[in-house]
């Protein structure tokens, strides 16, 4: 195995015995409890878009943003939901919002980190981060009931009828907890079914696919975190750690992956190859599935220059 690849093995083997205990088996499923987030610049902290804008609030950012987007509402494009799904959707079209991104797939955080260095020699070095989410959520004391539909396997990897308690929110829609804002810690979600697709559209890939709405957050396996006040994510992890006397590498810890390692990372981001540390090959332009500019692209494009100048519409 090459030393980054070894690296990278090490350090997500010894998060999982860190975290879950050295007794890992298949039936813990834990990889879906352990998020992967890249970022180009190690040195970036895990703010969100909206804390680097130059809005005075949420609150006034909600409002503002709700006008433009109920001028983009239609049968075929409804973003109503913009304090939760909505948020998630325009994030990946550039809009601020108060998300960070991850995903499920160490790939596609590599991809992200590093994707630039394939044709571009690296200035910094790069990281990927890993959170614990479950973890996450007794931190902050969120408690939450999900309940899953009748033979229908949800992502404890269990098949249940009913409400199930105690466990952390990482599916987001009907049910308990329907506007994000209402929190006040940072609270992580998977996404967000909407009400008019089967309850199994994870797997209708084409349907997904052609959907404005989920094209990018499907093939990305897209996760997001909440992010509440103007402190990063790390600084809310280490202060809420600091009052519980606990570790903040028990909630996130960070992978640097060195400017050095281009040419191996190069290998990683392009060359087709299974069971390798960071998983199966997914290329950069696969996780952004849209063949052509929609109509809804091109006004999403005008509610962001209207954002920009601070214009907005009445």
């Amino acid at each position: 195995m090459k030393q980054l690849e070894d690296r990278f093995n090490n350090w997500t083997a010894e998060n999982i015995e860190k975290w879950f205990g050295s007794s890992k088996n298949k039936q813990d499923n834990v990889d879906q409890f352990i998020w992967y987030r890249g970022v180009s610049d190690s040195s970036y902290k895990l703010e969100t878009s909206f804390q680097r804008s130059s809005f005075a609030s949420l609150d006034d950012y909600y409002e503002k943003i709700r006008k433009c987007i109920n001028k983009l509402d239609s049968d075929e494009f409804l973003v109503s939901d913009y304090e939760n799904f909505g948020f998630a959707f325009l994030q990946h079209r550039g809009f601020p919002s108060p998300l960070l991104d991850w995903t499920s797939y160490p790939m596609v955080a590599a991809q992200f980190a590093c994707h630039n260095w394939i044709d571009e020699v690296p200035e910094t070095d790069a990281a990927i981060y890993a959170l614990n989410v479950k973890a996450l959520m007794e931190l902050f004391d969120v408690r939450y009931t999900a309940t899953t539909l009748v033979l229908e396997d949800n992502i404890y990897g269990t098949t249940c009828q009913g409400n199930v308690k105690g466990i952390p929110p990482l599916k987001v829609g009907p049910g308990p907890i329907k506007v994000l804002s209402e929190l006040n810690v940072p609270t992580a979600f998977q996404g967000f079914e909407p009400s008019y697709m089967s309850p199994m559209w994870w797997n209708a890939m084409e349907r997904t696919i052609k959907d404005p709405l989920v094209a990018r957050i499907a093939p990305q396996s897209g996760r997001f975190t909440y992010l509440p006040g103007d402190k990063s994510l790390v600084k809310q992890i280490r202060e809420q750690c600091a009052i519980k006397g606990i570790k903040t590498e028990d909630i996130i810890r960070k992978f640097p992956i060195y400017a050095f390692e281009r040419e191996e990372m190069k290998e990683i981001l392009t060359v087709q190859n299974t069971g390798g540390a960071f998983g199966d090959l997914i290329s950069y332009e696969k996780l952004f599935p849209e063949k052509k500019v929609s109509k809804i692209d091109a006004q999403l494009e005008t509610l962001r220059s209207i954002l920009a100048n601070s214009i907005f519409l009445e």
